[in-house]
């Protein structure tokens, strides 16, 4: 039987960090809706300033999601998938942070 999914979209709409590895592959994925798309990174775009604020205040960081600086670059490439997507760009556009 043929797989017609590669993802549970509730799953990934809830916890994307666990589902997608970076926010350019949410924009490639083909089993969400562009605004599936774009919920599920701002979700993840709360995530992770959540974590950047806790660390701001001094709470000490989850081993599971790195160190604030990698947060930063994280949800630096969450903010430009959302606007490739929103534009109209190819997602994978914004795949590649120099």
């Amino acid at each position: 039987m043929s797989e017609i999914m590669r993802i549970e979209p509730e799953r990934a709409r809830q916890d994307p960090e666990a589902v997608f590895d970076r926010p350019a592959d949410i924009g490639k994925e083909v089993g969400l809706t562009r605004g599936q798309k774009i919920a599920t990174l701002k979700r993840w775009e709360v995530d992770v300033t959540r974590r950047l604020e806790s660390t701001d205040e001094g709470m000490p960081q989850n081993e599971d999601s790195g160190d604030s600086s990698n947060d930063a670059v994280l949800l630096k490439e969450i903010k430009m998938v959302i606007d490739a997507i929103q534009t109209g760009q190819a997602p994978d556009k914004a795949d590649t942070l120099n």
